[in-house]
């Protein structure tokens, strides 16, 4: 019942406001792509396109409520120098996406090397201390009894 009331709501605020409306329908569409595409559960791509796509499109929006507010108004506004400047603000929501991704995988792959890192040392002191036996990785005879160490005999 929530939803049902919720699109009403939504559908009649976009009508009373139809040059916004219309305005940030058109700029918008990246985003609302970008909303769809996005599967994961934060939605960060989504987010974060959106919002570099909304401060790409706000200056046009200003422009609109400023003057008469219009759908007259909103078609001039809708030009196609303006919808490449508020598709401009989605890409760059994009690259920083991608920037911000692939700059947090580098962190982590470092983070792993170096954890790995620390485990073989604590794995080489634990031999160096404990014997070879710790490790798993020694030499059996056919009955799976440790073989005497060369040195042993």
């Amino acid at each position: 019942m929530k939803k049902i009331i919720t699109t009403i709501l939504i559908a009649v605020v976009a009508v009373a406001v139809m040059p916004t409306t219309l305005l940030l329908f058109v700029g918008m569409m990246p985003s609302i792509a970008a909303y769809f595409i996005d599967k994961t559960k934060q939605q960060l791509k989504a987010m974060t396109v959106g919002c570099l796509n909304f401060s790409a499109c706000f200056y046009y929006w200003l422009e609109l409520v400023s003057s008469d507010h219009s759908l007259v108004t909103a078609w001039e506004i809708i030009s196609p120098t303006s919808i490449s400047i508020m598709y401009a603000g989605a890409i760059a929501g994009y690259i920083v996406e991608w920037g911000v991704s692939m700059a947090v995988a580098v962190v982590m792959v470092q983070s792993g090397k170096s954890k790995l890192s620390s485990i073989r040392k604590q794995k080489e002191e634990m031999v160096e201390r404990w014997g070879v036996e710790v490790t798993g990785v020694y030499r059996l005879d056919v009955n799976g009894f440790l073989l005497p160490k060369k040195d042993d005999k």
